[in-house]
């Protein structure tokens, strides 16, 4: 079956060629980044954990005071406020996402 412009963007791209997509970062990039963040998130958990072996007083007073500003900051009325401002705006988003493509799609 030819491959016609009225089709959309999702099914143009099954029928596309390997040469017409882009190429998407191979897996030995994933792979060196996974590592990177790996090692990163391990040498961060190391100093922390010898930091409270080193300074346990210390260590038990950063964490009290982390809880007691974690505690007391208004995180439940920030997002709720911006849940408040979303999801009127969810509707007329779509519409103007909707009508965007429907102008792209007849100027093509």
């Amino acid at each position: 079956m030819p491959h016609t412009k009225s089709k959309s963007n999702s099914r143009s791209l099954v029928r596309a060629a390997p040469s017409q997509i882009a190429a998407a970062p191979s897996l030995p990039v994933i792979d060196e980044v996974l590592t990177q963040a790996r090692t990163t998130t391990r040498r961060a958990v190391d100093h922390a954990v010898a930091y409270a072996h080193d300074h346990p007083d210390k260590a038990l007073l950063y964490a009290l005071a982390t809880g007691y500003v974690m505690r007391t900051l208004p995180v439940t009325r920030v997002l709720g406020g911006v849940l408040r401002v979303a999801l009127p705006l969810i509707k007329p988003a779509a519409i103007c996402y909707g009508i965007s493509k429907l102008v792209l799609r007849r100027r093509a």
